[in-house]
């Protein structure tokens, strides 16, 4: 890996053969494995122990039962910059990030289009959906009730709707033709 550091600007760069290739001029780069950890690495030895750390890294973490992603923010004065600069994309990977922020002078722009994999409210779901008790029953109710568990029919009748398995029994009130008025048992 390539990765340098000019120690006067606090420029960050990165060589396209640091990155991934996926095809053509579209490259990838894991900013926890090919970016975070070689820094640690780097920063870590006896060369460059004496410099400010140019990241802040926050590993998943959990709140009320969400594991959100990790998230990586360079800091300290340090900016990045993509090589050789000509026409290719890096799409940034495994992170929420604020590497490809020009604005905020984290990216040194040039003819590199980097693209960001952050997303609000990413998480991280080890099993099931994703979704709260709460909110995978509701969903549940509602694929029986719309009829669409092939093994769950369910029964309308003039006055009632209900699912063999008997959880969800509305009962219909009204004349049928000008109102229906639908409730939950």
């Amino acid at each position: 890996m390539a990765i340098s550091v000019d120690y006067q600007t606090l420029v960050i760069t990165v060589e396209q053969s640091d990155c991934t290739l996926v095809s053509g001029t579209f490259y990838t780069l894991d900013t926890e494995t090919q970016l975070r950890l070689l820094l640690m690495a780097m920063f870590a030895d006896e060369n460059h122990i004496w410099m400010k750390i140019p990241y802040q890294h926050n590993t998943q973490y959990t709140i009320a039962g969400t594991t959100y992603a990790r998230s990586i923010a360079i800091i300290n004065g340090y900016s990045i910059k993509f090589m050789p600069d000509t026409q290719w994309s890096v799409q940034l990977e495994s992170s929420n990030n604020d590497v490809w922020d020009i604005g905020g002078g984290i990216l040194v722009q040039n003819q590199v289009q980097v693209i960001p994999g952050n997303a609000a409210g990413l998480i991280v779901v080890t099993s099931g959906s994703g979704l709260s008790t709460e909110q995978d029953t509701k969903l549940s109710e509602v694929h029986k009730y719309s009829g669409l568990d092939a093994a769950d029919p369910i029964e309308h009748t003039p006055t009632q709707s209900v699912t063999d398995s008997a959880d969800i029994d509305i009962t219909r009130s009204g004349d049928g033709e000008t109102l229906s008025r639908l409730e939950r048992q």
